[in-house]
């Protein structure tokens, strides 16, 4: 005997008490909601997640190099010039990052510039993160492109052809107590541009022509860092250990992740924090199960006992209980798939879900959405378990029945 064709039999047959039906299609819309909520959560959670690492990939390198000891590099020596031949490296930028003080007009902060070789915009497509004015990055001319953060805090004003931003830097010599102006470079550049990437970025960072820097600093070839953009489907793994091995010990060589480890582990666990929470209302769903399983064998304890006298093994008793669970779970299971992955889709196509109500503060007008298989078998895989554990306890329940067992 088929214990399966028992469990649909039951679970699509009318019940004597209404209430058990009332009971089961409330537990199968719970799964359903609940299954429906996580995978267009995880799934929204995944679109931040890219859309982070698209906002960092215009500004970060797929790979930086920097010293373990010390702050700066050498770039015209042996070992770096080797890498500029290597054929899976698309662009190789030389940057130096510095702290200094930024003056405009009457107004002054702390702030880190980010010196850059011309082809940094083409490759990195910074250009468009801009959302004020022009980026001009060029050796010829001192540009500068800032973040919206700094713009706000000095007040630029890209219209005014007349005022300049002073940039001031400790000498590399010895402090001057006795003359503190003459200790510092400073150096006039004019705002062209503001870009807006994360808000971290945007209060930090101005980007600055290379020789300005090193005109700044009283540098002749030296960087802080070495910035590698790979080209399409290289490892980016395998490139890091064969460029470690080709330069040695005294480098740091970290990928894109790796340069902002905390914030990526910090979105991950955000991800299934999520998750879980979702999975423990579905376990509170589960209970409603139980009861529904619990009346099903009250109900149907007579049909057991004549089952059991006609020769079914006790564990196929156990097993219509347990299959009933299943097909509940499963139904609402599938149902709410079905619609959190038409939802997403939609959302992905159409973006009908506006961020901040459609106002356009934000870099992406709707909500991101990164549909991916794990998640689905993910959520798929825990409905059904907590369906199957929802039912154990009603299946031998079940066994415990006085007419069954003939006692």
């Amino acid at each position: 005997m088929n214990s399966f064709l028992f469990s649909k039999r039951y679970l699509f047959s009318k019940k004597s008490r209404n209430a058990i039906n009332i009971i089961t299609l409330i537990t199968a819309t719970g799964f359903m909601v609940c299954t429906a909520a996580m995978i267009i959560i995880l799934s929204a959670l995944n679109g931040f997640v890219g859309l982070v690492v698209s906002l960092y990939s215009t500004f970060d390198s797929d790979i930086k190099i920097t010293p373990i000891h010390g702050k700066i590099i050498h770039a015209q020596n042996a070992t770096i010039d080797a890498l500029r031949n290597n054929e899976n490296i698309a662009f190789f930028n030389e940057v130096i990052e510095e702290n200094v003080l930024l003056k405009y007009n009457d107004k002054q902060t702390i702030a880190t510039i980010k010196a850059v070789s011309d082809n940094f915009v083409e490759a990195t497509h910074l250009d468009t993160m801009v959302r004020d004015g022009v980026m001009m990055i060029n050796d010829s001319f001192p540009y500068c492109t800032m973040g919206g953060g700094l713009a706000g805090k000095l007040n630029i004003n890209l219209n005014d052809e007349f005022s300049t931003m002073q940039v001031y830097v400790p000498k590399r010599e010895q402090f001057d107590p006795l003359n503190p102006e003459n200790s510092f470079n400073d150096k006039k550049i004019i705002p062209t541009g503001v870009f807006s990437i994360q808000q971290e970025i945007d209060e930090k960072y101005v980007i600055v022509p290379l020789r300005f820097a090193r005109n700044l600093l009283d540098y002749s070839d030296e960087v802080t860092a070495i910035e590698i953009l790979t080209k399409p489907n290289t490892n980016i793994a395998s490139m890091i250990k064969g460029i470690k091995q080709e330069i040695g010990p005294g480098y740091n060589v970290t990928s894109r992740a790796e340069q902002h480890q905390s914030l990526y582990k910090l979105m991950k666990i955000e991800k299934w924090v999520a998750f879980l929470i979702l999975a423990f209302i579905l376990l509170i769903v589960s209970f409603n199960l139980i009861g529904s399983l619990l009346m099903i064998v009250i109900e149907k304890k007579k049909d057991f006992s004549i089952l059991h006298a006609i020769g079914m093994p006790l564990h196929k008793i156990k097993n219509i209980i347990i299959g009933e669970g299943l097909l509940i779970s499963l139904l609402g299971s599938i149902a709410g798939i079905t619609f959190g992955v038409i939802l997403c889709i939609a959302q992905r196509e159409y973006g009908f879900i506006k961020l901040g109500g459609g106002g356009g503060t934000f870099v992406v007008d709707s909500y991101p959405i990164v549909l991916e298989y794990f998640d689905i078998i993910i959520t798929f895989s825990v409905a059904l378990l907590i369906g199957i554990m929802a039912s154990i306890y009603p299946s031998r329940t079940a066994l415990k029945i006085e007419n069954i067992r003939g006692e």
